[in-house]
Parts: C-alpha cells; sequence; structure tokens
C-alpha cells in the first residue's frame, strides 16, 4: 500500500457521483474500475480506498474534459 492508499470515508465518492449525475454519467460508469459496489456505498459507514476513489474522479474528468471547470 503507498503511503497515500489508505481507507477513507465514502463520502467525497457520493459527491463526485452527484457531479457525475450532473454531467449525465452515470454511477456505474464512474464506478467502473474500482472495487467500490453500490452496496457498499448505501452503508453510511463504508470505506473506500484513497486509489479507488482517485479512478471515480478520473472518470469523471475524463468524461466531462479538462476544460470543463469542474475544478478537478
Amino acid at each position: 500500500m503507498s503511503h497515500w492508499d489508505f481507507p477513507r470515508s465514502s463520502a467525497s465518492v457520493h459527491i463526485l457521483l452527484q457531479l457525475a449525475a450532473e454531467h449525465d454519467l452515470a454511477a456505474a460508469d464512474c464506478l467502473a474500475g474500482t472495487r467500490i459496489t453500490p452496496a457498499q456505498l448505501a452503508d453510511p459507514q463504508a470505506m473506500v480506498s484513497a486509489r479507488d476513489e482517485l479512478q471515480v474522479a478520473r472518470r469523471l474528468q475524463a468524461h466531462v474534459g479538462a476544460d470543463s471547470g469542474i475544478g478537478m
């Protein structure tokens, strides 16, 4: 495990998925390539890896484009 890749709250993934929905990107598409499941996100105590969280952000940014201005 890298020093930055540690378990963290799934709260930021929820925020990223809300932003994805605003840009017509399905949650399943954002979660592709991660170990995060919809069932896991339904658990308010769920933890996700920083690596998976970063993958969600990357998929969102790839969808909206680097010039979208969404601040990532």
